[in-house]
């Protein structure tokens, strides 16, 4: 997610997109969902972008796409957040992108789907990595980073 400012471009990506559905009913998440691939990243990674700034819009897509399946009630939208998260286990540190918890809540859900599983525990450790990188600066959360921690809470009480 980003800040518009004087002589920027829209922006215009599947993050941005997924999260403005979430606030807005009349936004048709289909059409934002029918560009996504079956497997794999919620975005396709563009060489020419810093695998930083890629990863924290991955992760926010993700979110969205996972808090979207709630709000809008669509166990498919669920299943491929989920997809996307054993993707990122395999193919991303979370160590290395992102001071912002995005997608936390995605994690724990596949991490509470098989809690005693290898796969659990890296979701399991791969949150807890979220979290703790959004204390690392001043020892809490900054306030973008409260209130994505607010979002996944509210979400993840829906699962409980």
């Amino acid at each position: 997610m980003g800040v518009d400012h004087p002589g920027a471009g829209p922006r215009t990506g599947i993050d941005e997109s997924l999260w403005l559905a979430s606030i807005d009913p009349s936004i048709d998440p289909d059409a934002i969902t029918a560009q996504l691939d079956p497997d794999g990243p919620i975005h396709t990674q563009d060489e020419s972008q810093a695998i930083e700034l890629w990863t924290e819009r991955e992760l926010a897509a993700l979110h969205a796409l996972w808090r979207l399946s709630q709000i809008r009630v669509r166990p498919p939208w669920r299943r491929r957040a989920l997809a996307a998260a054993r993707w990122h286990l395999a193919a991303t540190q979370p160590d290395n992108a992102t001071n912002h918890p995005w997608a936390i809540p995605v994690f724990l859900d596949l991490w509470m789907t098989d809690p005693e599983s290898e796969l659990g525990l890296n979701a399991r450790l791969y949150a807890e990595t979220l979290l703790h990188n959004c204390q690392t600066q001043s020892a809490k959360p900054d306030p973008l980073s409260a209130l994505i921690l607010l979002d996944a809470s509210t979400g993840l009480e829906l699962l409980i």
